[in-house]
């Protein structure tokens, strides 16, 4: 059993959402977090990725929600 607890965060680039990022990426066990965040284009993934220290990104669209499933697994 992993001890890493695995967070997908949608809505990562907005006002608000990109407040509780930075609340969840300020959390004292953060480390201890993988967090995904979904975003829609290739500079806000790069943005998130360098500024919060996000372990990963996933581009996708909703106009193309096959992308994002393909992606995800699912």
């Amino acid at each position: 059993m992993s001890s890493e607890i695995a967070i997908f965060y949608i809505e990562a680039t907005g006002y608000i959402g990109g407040s509780a990022l930075q609340a969840i990426l300020a959390h004292p066990e953060a480390d201890t977090f993988e967090t995904t965040a979904l975003v829609r284009s290739e500079a806000k993934a790069k943005a998130l990725e360098s500024d919060h220290a996000c372990a990963s990104t996933i581009m996708a669209s909703d106009a193309q929600p096959e992308s994002c499933r393909a992606k995800l697994c699912i």
